[in-house]
């Protein structure tokens, strides 16, 4: 399935990266986003923060729906 899915621009790339890092087992939470943007000296722009709640709300929609 994810063949099938358009390449992600370069410049977008550090965000998933970041998502997958502080992806856990269950949906994130603004306090989880925070904590560990401090721990990893990580200073998220608000709109950066929504991107990232974008992504966990896609990724949990799909483990709802396929599972």
């Amino acid at each position: 399935m994810l063949k099938d899915q358009p390449k992600l621009d370069p410049e977008w790339k550090y965000l998933v990266d970041w998502y997958v890092e502080v992806r856990g087992t269950e949906p994130l939470t603004f306090t989880e986003i925070k904590n560990w943007s401090d721990l990893a000296c990580v200073n998220l722009a608000h709109w950066e923060v929504n991107i990232i709640k974008t992504l966990d709300r896609i990724y949990w929609k799909q483990v709802y729906d396929n599972g």
